[in-house]
């Protein structure tokens, strides 16, 4: 948030008062802002490593990333891949996977079941 308002010719005054506002009204909260990424990367197949360079790219730190990754459920994202993979033939479906960022672990399980 800041650094977009920064970029779009906001002086630092008005940015950190309004930024300071923002969170005393409970609107900026990073923790939860990460867990709801995170739901959303499960929901949409996404790989970790994925989610990760998502929340790195919005100026989240490290522990919060890892204190939000603990939403991560792994199966139901391997549930949601095998649906989505099993009209694939199973050279596509592993360039699909490695393209997305999931590891050969992953992409073994997901494939396991066809």
């Amino acid at each position: 948030m800041e650094r977009r308002l920064l970029s779009r010719g906001y002086s630092r005054e008005e940015v950190d008062e309004v930024l300071e506002w923002l969170e005393e009204m409970g609107y900026l909260n990073d923790v939860e802002m990460a867990r709801d990424y995170v739901r959303v990367g499960v929901e949409r197949g996404w790989s970790r490593i994925r989610i990760i360079r998502g929340l790195k790219e919005r100026g989240i730190g490290d522990e919060v990333i890892s204190e939000a990754l603990e939403e991560y459920d792994e199966e139901r994202v391997i549930r949601f891949l095998r649906s989505r993979l099993r009209a694939k033939g199973r050279e596509e479906a592993i360039r699909f996977l490695r393209n997305r960022g999931f590891g050969w672990d992953i992409i073994r399980r997901v494939l396991a079941d066809e």
